[in-house]
């Protein structure tokens, strides 16, 4: 049986490694979430395509590019994001894709990738932000 000296508790390095390791954990979801809330604005403007009034057929890339960055810059989404969006039109559907990629540094040398994916395709507007839909022959 223990003394009641030797069971006072966590001791002081313990309570350190404890502080340390949640902290870290902290820093890391300040430093990763905010570009998935940004991504989620990015889907919320495609899916916003989908369901506008006007019709995407009659509007030139240029306007579909203008239309989406003004929605980004309401909702404050700046850098390269705004520079990858991509409009095509293929078989008489539009096809607008917005991938990009978002380098985050954590300390030092080391550093978080994120990549994302968002396609949207005319055809297919309850199918939005995933990877492009390709027909079966």
């Amino acid at each position: 049986m223990r003394t009641r000296k030797q069971q006072q508790g966590m001791f002081s390095m313990g309570t350190m490694y404890l502080v340390l390791s949640l902290g870290f954990f902290v820093y890391l979801a300040f430093t990763i979430v905010p570009p998935y809330v940004d991504n989620m604005f990015i889907q919320a403007a495609l899916k916003d395509l989908g369901g506008s009034e006007s019709d995407l057929t009659s509007m030139s890339k240029s306007e579909v590019r203008s239309k989406l960055r003004k929605y980004f810059q309401i909702n404050n989404i700046r850098g390269e994001v705004t520079e990858q969006i991509k409009v095509q039109r293929k078989d008489g559907a539009m096809i607008v894709s917005v991938d990009y990629q978002k380098r985050l540094p954590l300390f030092s040398n080391a550093e978080v990738v994120l990549t994302f994916e968002n396609h949207w395709n005319s055809k297919y507007p309850d199918q939005c932000c995933k990877p492009q839909v390709s027909e079966k022959p």
